[in-house]
């Protein structure tokens, strides 16, 4: 049986449902404080999320 994350993760990357959906879902079901699309993304392991915080595919150095 699937849970609401895995759930939400399957519709968000089939394109069912949007990313601000989602984080509206999870706070509705007390997951998050508040409507949160950046702990959505971490929550549900998006591969966008992944990719931003990879130290060699990730953001640039401002130096």
């Amino acid at each position: 049986m699937k849970n609401i994350l895995q759930s939400l993760k399957e519709k968000v990357e089939g394109g069912n449902i949007t990313l601000r959906e989602a984080a509206i879902k999870l706070h509705k079901s007390g997951w998050t404080n508040f409507i949160d699309e950046e702990t959505t993304t971490r929550l549900l392991k998006l591969k966008s999320y992944e990719k931003a915080n990879d130290p060699i595919v990730g953001k640039p150095d401002t130096a």
